[in-house]
């Protein structure tokens, strides 16, 4: 036999409900929309203005400097929810996340003069995407600022996208170009 729930106790639990959750998944949701949106916009027109031999340089550099930041987060904006949940300590989330990724960027910074030996456009654009490794967005997670860090997101991305459609624009970008604004727009 099949139970029906009672209908009162179905509406009292919609009543509960707390939609400020709604509401900042729904703001998370815009600005990540948003932020990808203008980025693959971005990467149309620099495909486009560098052409297929440029773009697959670009897109190399790209993969390099994806997988340097990989080992540089070592998995913590993963992890430090969890060690806030355990330690209920945000400073001992940001000194044990930090530890982990310098001591990696420092392999890392190592390895950069072998790579601008080799091409000095792959150390600026690993160092340009392993930047991002730094960036606070596990700290906004655990003290639940969600929304501010989604803002701070989106107006770096902005920025990022504004600085390298306008030098294709007026017709000076390059990838060396293109990486040292990424840089930049991260800090």
């Amino acid at each position: 036999m099949i139970r029906v729930r009672n209908i009162d106790q179905s509406f009292s639990s919609i009543a509960r409900f707390d939609w400020s959750q709604v509401r900042q998944l729904s703001l998370l949701t815009k600005n990540s929309v948003l932020a990808a949106g203008l980025s693959y916009a971005l990467t149309l027109h620099i495909a486009s203005y560098l052409g297929p031999a440029g773009f697959g340089y670009y897109s190399y550099i790209l993969i390099v400097g994806t997988f340097a930041g990989m080992l540089v987060s070592f998995a913590t904006e993963n992890t430090a929810p969890v060690v806030m949940a355990e330690t209920k300590s945000t400073a001992e989330v940001l000194s044990a996340v930090w530890s982990v990724r310098i001591l990696f960027f420092a392999v890392l910074l190592l390895s950069l003069p072998a790579m601008m030996f080799v091409d000095p456009a792959i150390a600026l654009g690993t160092l340009a995407v392993v930047a991002g490794s730094f960036n606070f967005a596990f700290l906004y997670e655990v003290t639940a600022r969600n929304v501010t860090y989604s803002y701070i997101y989106l107006v770096e991305r902005l920025a990022y996208i504004a600085a390298v459609a306008g030098m294709i624009y007026f017709g000076v970008a390059s990838v060396p170009l293109v990486f040292l604004v990424m840089f930049f727009s991260r800090f």
